[in-house]
C-alpha cells in the first residue's frame, strides 16, 4: 500500500479484508478506506454490487482464489490485475507474473506491480504494524508474534508470557500479541 500511495499520491486506496486481516490494517495510514468482508451468505452476495458501485479504476487481487477473482471481475474496474499462475485468471485483464528469482514476499508483491508501472527500486517492502491510536493509547508498544507454521520456530506460550511480564516490568510498555 505504501508503494502504491507513493506512486499515486492523489489516489484513494481501499483495501478489502476479512475480519482478522482488517484488525491488522485498521491503523495503516496508506489505506483510505478499509472494507471488511463479513461472513454470511447474504453479505457475500451483496459484495459484487458494492464494489461495482464504487467505480474503481484499478482492482489488484493478490490472492487469485475463486472468491477474490469473482469480486475483481464483478468490480467492473478498467484495470483488474491478478496472479498469472492462478486458475481464475479469466477475471483479470492484467496478469501479475511472479519473478523467477525467489525473494521476500513483501518485495515480490511490489515486483509484480511493475507490469502496472510501479518500480520496485527503493520501495520499502518490510512489514509494519500501524496501531490505531486513541487519546488513551500507550506511547510504547511491543508486539509479540508467537505463531509459526514450523514447529522448529515455535516458542512455548509460558516463555512468551514470561517475556511479556519482563518487558512490562522493565520498560513499562504495553504488549500487542500478533496472531
Amino acid at each position: 500500500m505504501a508503494a502504491l500511495k507513493a506512486r499515486f499520491p492523489a489516489a484513494a486506496l481501499d483495501f478489502l479484508a476479512e475480519p482478522p486481516g482488517a484488525q491488522a490494517l485498521a491503523g495503516n495510514p496508506h489505506v483510505d478506506r478499509l472494507l471488511v468482508y463479513g461472513p454470511g451468505t447474504l453479505e457475500a452476495l451483496a459484495w459484487p454490487w458494492r464494489l461495482r458501485r464504487r467505480r474503481y479504476d484499478w482492482v489488484i487481487d493478490y490472492l487469485g482464489n475463486p472468491r477474490s477473482a469473482l469480486l475483481a471481475a464483478a468490480s467492473g474496474a478498467p484495470v483488474r490485475a491478478g496472479p498469472a499462475h492462478a486458475a481464475h485468471r479469466w477475471a483479470y485483464n492484467r496478469l501479475l507474473v511472479q519473478s523467477e528469482r525467489t525473494c521476500y514476499a513483501g518485495l515480490e508483491k511490489i515486483r509484480v506491480l511493475c507490469a502496472l508501472g510501479l518500480s520496485a527500486a527503493g520501495a520499502d517492502f518490510m512489514p509494519k504494524v500501524y496501531l490505531a491510536r486513541g487519546p488513551a493509547a500507550p506511547a510504547d508498544v511491543v508486539a509479540l508474534a508467537p505463531a509459526s507454521r514450523k514447529p522448529t520456530r515455535r516458542w512455548p506460550a509460558a516463555s512468551f508470557a514470561a517475556l511479556g511480564r519482563l518487558l512490562r516490568r522493565r520498560l513499562g510498555c504495553e504488549l500487542l500479541v500478533l496472531w
